[in-house]
């Protein structure tokens, strides 16, 4: 037995009868490891493939609410860390139709001093298939963070 979220130590006798119950002639520690997780967008921009040489995505914003760590109860305090990323190429296009681009160029999005808004200027990279990215890191296998939305917009901007 332990007091550790996440953990578990499991103790079993090897007579008949209970043997001289102490249950450690086999012990197993067994531990849960941090929650992590990924969520990625479908492509969110409408952009015909027709105009990727004329024009390209210029900015993105992105505006974000995220909570759900009071639940933790852990000592000391859990981790936790949201990041979020966006990508111009999220599909590869030919003349015919697009396909799913299974590594797109991912780019950071920063969110300073904890403000929940965000802008990245794409003006000196090219791409219209635009989508995101959010991944959630904790230590706490108790925490369930949550992302509550997420608004994203872009601008376009035409390709000289």
């Amino acid at each position: 037995m332990t007091t550790l979220p996440g953990t578990w130590l499991l103790g079993f006798e090897d007579l008949n009868g209970g043997g001289d119950r102490d249950f450690a002639n086999v012990v197993f520690l067994l531990q849960s490891r941090p929650v992590t997780g990924l969520v990625r967008s479908h492509v969110i921009s409408d952009i015909p493939p027709s105009m990727d040489s004329h024009c390209a995505i210029s900015r993105v914003r992105i505006q974000k609410a995220e909570g759900g760590l009071s639940t933790c109860q852990t000592y000391p305090p859990a981790t936790s860390q949201f990041s979020y990323a966006i990508a111009t190429d999220c599909r590869t296009c030919t003349e015919e139709f697009c396909v799913r681009n299974p590594s797109p160029t991912w780019r950071p999005m920063s969110f300073v001093g904890g403000r929940p808004e965000a802008i990245l200027d794409l003006s000196p990279f090219s791409g219209t298939q635009l989508c995101w990215k959010a991944t959630v890191n904790t230590s706490d296998p108790t925490c369930r963070p949550e992302i509550f939305y997420l608004d994203v917009g872009y601008e376009l901007g035409f390709v000289p």
